[in-house]
């Protein structure tokens, strides 16, 4: 099957946004469209430059016995501790080692971060008093954790799609 090629820059024409089908999850460009930029074609799409904050990453055997410390060296009090119903036994771990600097524990991620969970995972941080979240598990638990102060952040939460007939 021959590899399909692309036109020259010069020559390209704007193609429409599409949204993910089958797919609660919205991309950076359709986030970008639902949050009031609705272009029709990605050259039109308002210039910006994106800075994101510097990782660190702590790798290795006895690392989970830094988490204290990486709490405390963000600044942060008190953390609450998220993960899906399945990893409970894990955050109990994670919230143990943590002792008085665990929160609580937020059993309820789910794939594709539902806007209802992530409010709910906030409002349990507010009630506990966490000034921050750890995510224990995969995808699911660390979009949970980018998620939750979104809803606080973004009035036009949740992102409306448009209907059929504006695809």
């Amino acid at each position: 099957m021959a590899t399909p090629t692309r036109p020259r820059p010069d020559r390209q024409r704007a193609r429409p946004c599409r949204w993910l089908r089958g797919s609660e999850e919205l991309s950076f460009a359709a986030a970008l469209h639902a949050a009031g930029r609705l272009c029709c074609n990605h050259a039109a799409l308002n210039a910006f430059t994106y800075q994101p904050h510097p990782a660190r990453v702590i790798f290795g055997a006895g690392a989970l016995s830094q988490l204290p410390a990486e709490i405390e060296r963000l600044g942060a009090r008190r953390a609450l501790v998220l993960c899906t119903p399945g990893q409970v036994q894990a955050a109990e771990r994670v919230a143990s080692l943590l002792g008085d600097r665990a929160a609580g524990i937020f059993a309820q991620a789910v794939m594709h971060v539902p806007v209802e969970t992530a409010r709910q995972a906030r409002e349990e941080a507010r009630r506990l008093g966490a000034d921050c979240a750890v995510a224990v598990g995969g995808g699911s638990t660390t979009g949970l954790g980018k998620a939750s102060p979104w809803t606080a952040a973004c009035r036009s939460w949740p992102f409306r799609r448009p209907t059929p007939a504006a695809r």
